[in-house]
């Protein structure tokens, strides 16, 4: 089962330090940068999202197992798969008692979820390929580490990612959308951590991001991609 682990991080100490007074000018770059940033797509994102948006047609298509199918996909993103225990108070070994990602309780024999994971496998790679032909057409690519932040501002708990951003090559012999890292050079790729995204669209009047900065790495790559074509 596919599942992000979450990492604790904790603020740089020199965010918490006094900074100039900043204009709005500068603090309306900074959430405007934030924005564009948060929109350049991941592996992550776009499988996610291809995952629910592929299913009613694949389910379509595939009419002669959907039931099987759906039952795969069930088990393979629930949120609990564990041992089913029996009236007698007994973990069973042949079934499971599985808790599906909207609340649901079903129980089924292992032998039901390796047949449903077999009829749901086939689904996954397809929006495996979908997700890096999506990918493929991206400028940018971002690459993501979870994890989980306390702000010292507004102390919250913030759940987010660090994001290493890659230029994504014009020419599709080079581009491998799910591991961007490939062949890429230091001009082509930036980092944000979470703590500093989390400044930078919330508290931007504290962050020690530089909106040009950033605006020089993101135009030079669409500059070069416009050129290559």
């Amino acid at each position: 089962m596919a599942e992000f682990t979450w990492e604790m991080s904790s603020v740089r100490p020199d965010q918490l330090k006094p900074v100039p007074e900043t204009s709005p000018e500068l603090k309306a770059d900074r959430k405007k940068l934030a924005e564009r940033l948060r929109g350049i797509p991941s592996y992550q994102t776009v499988y996610s999202k291809l995952v629910e948006e592929l299913f009613p047609e694949y389910l379509k298509e595939h009419a002669n197992e959907a039931e099987l199918i759906k039952l795969g996909k069930d088990a393979y993103h629930c949120v609990q798969d564990i041992p089913y225990t029996e009236p007698n108070g007994r973990l069973s070994v042949a079934k499971r008692d599985i808790i599906t990602q909207d609340g649901r309780h079903i129980v089924i024999t292992s032998d039901q979820k390796d047949q449903a994971q077999e009829a749901y496998d086939p689904y996954l790679s397809a929006v495996s390929t979908a997700t890096n032909e999506v990918l493929k057409r991206e400028p940018f690519v971002a690459t993501a580490t979870y994890g989980i932040m306390i702000c010292m501002e507004c102390k919250q708990e913030i759940r987010d990612c660090d994001r290493l951003i890659y230029h994504n090559p014009s020419d599709n012999e080079k581009k491998i959308a799910h591991n961007p890292a490939a062949g890429a050079t230091n001009s082509d790729r930036c980092f944000i951590s979470m703590d500093e995204l989390h400044y930078l669209e919330s508290h931007p009047e504290r962050s020690q991001i530089s909106p040009a900065e950033w605006q020089q790495f993101l135009n030079q790559s669409e500059e070069g991609s416009t050129a290559s074509h």
